[in-house]
Parts: C-alpha cells; structure tokens; sequence
C-alpha cells in the first residue's frame, strides 16, 4: 500500500496526484495559476479579462460609439491636419482595447492614417536593419 494520503484538488475533488499539488491539472489551469498556488489568491484575485478579437470588436456596437465619441472629442477634424473629410480613429496602443480612453485613440483623414502607419513600419524596419548591422560582424 501507498504511503500517505491520496491527494485531493482542493477545488473539484479530484485527484491531485503529485505530492505537494493543491489541485489537479484542469482546475490549475482553467484558474489561470499553477498547481501550487494557495485557493486564497485565485479567489481574491479578479481573473483577467480576455482581450476581444480586434476584427469582431471593429465591426461592434461599441467600436461604433466609442468611435463617434473620439470624432466628436477631436471636433469633427484631423488631428493632424486639421481635414474634415474622411476621418479615421487610430489606437495609439492596443492594450486597452474594448475600454479605450480617449488619449489611447487619435482622430486622423484617411492620408495621415497612411503616413501614421507607414511612419510606424519604416522606424520598425530601420530599428532593425541597424540590429542586424551591429550583430552581423
């Protein structure tokens, strides 16, 4: 016979076979910790929420308002040229995407929109031409 006591996840019961592991496999991992981590911190810790897909999150309700809300913050104009005409809302940064605040988000005509995103590619592309110059010799 088996020394000790058979193990139990102290969340749904079932075996935890390893010595020292509070929970089985399944819980840890649908927890969002590791087999070891005390049930106090996981149920006193809020989960994180899952990011939204971008591509469903576009085409939302939400995106629709929070957009209008964006353009209306910005007065209907470019906020970098100051056109009228059609105005574009560009995320700053992604990490808040689906609760964005209005400083993540920028108000811009279709042709800065461009140049933004063109901008961003060409600094990432040189960045890395000089990494791989550097490390090349």
């Amino acid at each position: 016979m088996a020394r000790g006591r058979n193990r139990r996840c102290k969340f749904c019961g079932k075996g935890a076979s390893k010595r020292g592991k509070l929970y089985c496999r399944g819980c840890a991992l649908k927890l969002g910790g590791n087999k070891t981590r005390p049930a106090e911190e996981w149920l006193t810790t809020p989960p994180k929420k899952k990011r939204p897909n971008y591509d469903e999150y576009m085409r939302s309700e939400a995106w629709s308002r929070k957009r209008t809300q964006a353009i209306e913050h910005a007065k209907g104009r470019c906020q970098t040229c100051g056109e009228t005409q059609g105005l574009e809302v560009h995320h700053l940064t992604y990490t808040r995407l689906g609760r964005e605040k209005m400083e993540d988000l920028q108000v811009l005509c279709g042709g800065c929109h461009s140049l933004e995103h063109e901008n961003k590619y060409r600094a990432r592309d040189e960045l890395s031409k000089e990494f791989r110059e550097m490390f090349a010799a």
